[in-house]
């Protein structure tokens, strides 16, 4: 059904770009997935075809995208096609996220997993549990998250997808790092790598530790980690990957405050992102830049790139990153001193925070708004204030003391003395509960390193005492060793002596044989020359024969059939003659002349190759119900004379074959060139043949013949009731035109 799928994808490519050619335009993939899905006959090729329009529009139609969605959902529940159902319902989860919808995302991904339990499709379950593992994790559900990875895990081990088990591995170590976990996040990403079977799948690895060794504070060492994954990515040319390496580097730097190499890799980054189209990666570099600047005090700069980034994300509506980009422009214009502007962002802040269900964000959007509220002296600052100190609890002591700070400073500006007082008191528990916590971090990891150590000494130990019972023995033993060793020394002179003759003799016979084997090889090269010599003097031999018999036929019979139809014509204007006698005379001399042409390839020999065989794809769909579909992606291959007969043959016998033996409809024959190579690829719709069973005939014969004679690769592909291909790879410095 797949080959189906992309024979039609293929053959519609290849009209629409002919009708396009004169009018200079472009046919893209998604004209092609378009117009495959107008000639789709089949349920299943129409819902494969709406789940690749969605990937296609996802990135920069979402409404598009969603809308192939439903129409494969709709079609799977009309057809009963349930990995069609799976698929649409995974790409409405995929929209939602990209909307920022994750409550929305989470329900479809969930449906997909049902779905997907129907069908028993490991694969397909496996994708959808790493999918809910991201959802998870995008929510801040991290345990959920690492739970749907193991599933996820589990499914592409049974199904056998290495790279995708890979995948789930790495999303488990994200889902650690997030949690703070960074050793364990280290295992897994390492892990990741060695079990890895790809190279991208590396160097995302390569990536990943390397953020990880940054947020650990070793930002040295995570630069050379990232620049082993731009490496591996540059030799990829994985420009996707080279986008996300740049923006982390960037990150890494600005932490280093290395802020001209930060700024270098973001617009790196962005540059990536421009050429694929990526606007989410392009406003989040934007972004970064902003912040840079923020934190170079150049606020006019920082303001600048904000809005860029803020522009990007309005056209995407991810209600959560809008709102991102709102509250850093309010900061930037309250540092600049423009109060109004920086409330007019707040509250634009905190209506998208609100849209996009922000836990996290909603709180510090209430107590952003509500102190620049108290900076103009408005009277509703302190219940905004108050809103997110509240909200803020619930979230983290974190966020609560950020909170806890601007309600003080409100206080203290509304001389409010005792409440400021009281949320001081808040502050300074605060502040002892999170130094507690990191005390008791730090207590766990002295613990864990006490341990760790305690085992090493018991090591070092259990060594040490191996060591002297060793020491004992070999005491003990030195004697009858030393005796041992004279034997063995004698012995062992005499065996190397033997052993040294035995090799110098097996050195010898091996050389023998390597030049034998040489001399073989250089026997057969010639034997094969010789054979490629003797099919060119016959194939040369046949051409000169066809052209002789075509000047024999063309001006002999030719002429003495032109000289009857003159005659026969005179007589029927005198009317001793009848028509149908003129119009046989007629027919017989215009079959001698397309034999003749067909014998002498005389369009070949005008024109060339690619004219030659336009010229006949005519011929044959004006003479036969044969459909021949030709299309060559240029005018001319620079091939010898030669090459081009030997070419031009080899296509006319396929094509005679499919007339004579294949009751085709329909062939396509292909050429296109790469590099030094010509490739030709011929395909019908005939009733085929067993390979392993057919006779081999004078025309096949001759195929293979013409392609020894071009020095070029044929392979034949048929099976009974599947049609026959043939691809043929021409070298062309062998062939080409000197």
């Amino acid at each position: 059904m797949r080959c189906q799928l992309i024979t039609l994808i293929i053959s519609i490519s290849f009209s629409l770009t002919s009708s396009l050619s004169a009018k200079n335009q472009t046919l893209t993939p998604l004209d092609s997935l378009k117009a495959a899905l107008s000639q789709a006959s089949s349920a299943e090729v129409k819902s494969d075809l709406y789940n690749s329009l969605f990937i296609e529009t996802i990135k920069f139609s979402p409404d598009e995208a969603k809308n192939y969605a439903h129409l494969q959902i709709n079609l799977a529940g009309k057809e009963s096609l349930n990995k069609g159902l799976a698929q649409g319902l995974n790409n409405l989860s995929v929209y939602y996220n990209s909307q920022g919808k994750l409550d929305s995302a989470s329900y479809f991904i969930e449906q997909t997993i049902i779905a997907y339990e129907k069908t028993k499709d490991l694969s397909g379950l496996g994708g959808a549990y790493l999918n809910l593992g991201n959802l998870n994790r995008q929510s801040g559900d991290f345990p959920s998250a690492i739970s749907a990875y193991k599933k996820a895990s589990s499914y592409f081990s049974q199904a056998g997808e290495t790279s995708k088990y890979a995948s789930a591995i790495n999303g488990i170590g994200n889902a650690k790092r997030n949690l703070g976990e960074l050793d364990s996040a280290l295992f897994f990403y390492k892990t990741a790598l060695d079990v890895t079977d790809t190279a991208t799948l590396q160097a995302i690895a390569f990536m990943n530790i390397g953020n990880v060794l940054a947020q650990k504070g070793e930002y040295e060492e995570a630069v050379v980690y990232h620049l082993k994954s731009v490496k591996i990515k540059e030799e990829l040319n994985d420009r996707r990957g080279l986008m996300s390496s740049y923006i982390n580097m960037g990150v890494i730097y600005s932490r280093l405050e290395q802020f001209d190499k930060s700024e270098a890799s973001y617009h790196k980054a962005i540059k990536e992102a421009e050429a694929m189209g990526i606007k989410q990666s392009t406003a989040m570099a934007y972004n970064n830049i902003g912040t840079n600047k923020a934190r170079r005090k150049d606020f006019d700069s920082a303001a600048f790139y904000f809005k860029k980034s803020l522009d990007i994300r309005k056209t995407l509506g991810n209600r959560m990153e809008i709102g991102m980009s709102e509250n850093n422009l309010g900061n930037v214009y309250r540092d600049l001193g423009n109060l109004d502007s920086a409330l007019h962002y707040h509250e634009l802040a905190l209506q998208s925070k609100l849209e996009a269900n922000d836990k996290y964000g909603i709180p510090s959007a209430y107590y952003n708004t509500g102190s620049i509220l108290s900076l103009l002296g408005r009277a509703e600052a302190e219940e905004y204030i108050l809103k997110g100190y509240h909200m803020a609890r619930e979230v983290s002591p974190v966020l609560e003391e950020e909170a806890a700070k601007t309600l003080f400073d409100h206080y203290q500006s509304r001389k409010n003395y005792k409440a400021a007082l009281d949320i001081q008191t808040r502050l300074i528990a605060l502040k002892d509960t999170l130094r507690s916590e990191e005390t008791k971090k730090r207590i766990e990891d002295l613990e864990k390193k006490y341990e760790s150590e305690k085992k090493d000494n018991e090591i070092a130990l259990l060594a040490k005492d191996n060591e002297l019972q060793a020491q004992k023995i070999a005491q003990t033993e030195t004697e009858r060793i030393i005796y041992i060793i004279s034997v063995i020394f004698i012995i062992g002179w005499g065996v190397g002596f033997f052993y040294l003759q035995r090799k110098k003799h097996q050195a010898d016979l091996f050389l023998a044989e390597k030049e034998k084997l040489v001399f073989d090889q250089k026997i057969k090269q010639l034997l094969k020359e010789s054979e490629i010599t003797r099919i060119e003097s016959l194939l040369k031999g046949q051409e000169e024969e066809r052209k002789r018999m075509a000047r024999e036929l063309h001006d002999g019979l030719g002429g003495m059939l032109a000289a009857l139809k003159i005659s026969l014509q005179s007589d029927v204007k005198s009317g001793s003659a009848n028509n149908r006698a003129v119009m046989l005379a007629e027919k017989s001399a215009d079959e001698v002349r397309k034999i003749s042409h067909n014998l002498m390839a005389g369009a070949l020999q005008k024109y060339g190759l690619v004219e030659a065989l336009k010229d006949l794809s005519r011929q044959v769909e004006e003479s036969t119900n044969l459909k021949l579909n030709f299309y060559c992606d240029r005018d001319e291959y620079q091939l010898n004379p030669e090459a081009e007969t030997h070419l031009f043959r080899m296509l006319q016998e396929i094509i005679s074959n499919c007339l004579k033996h294949a009751k085709a409809s329909e062939l396509s024959i292909q050429i296109h060139q790469e590099a030094d190579t010509i490739h030709i690829t011929t395909e019908d719709d005939g009733v085929g043949f067993d390979p392993n069973k057919v006779v081999n005939g004078i025309g096949t014969d001759n195929i293979r013949d013409r392609a020894e004679a071009l020095h070029a690769k044929l392979t034949v592909e048929s099976s009974k009731g599947r049609g026959c291909t043939y691809f043929i790879e021409v070298p062309i410095v062998i062939n080409q035109l000197t």
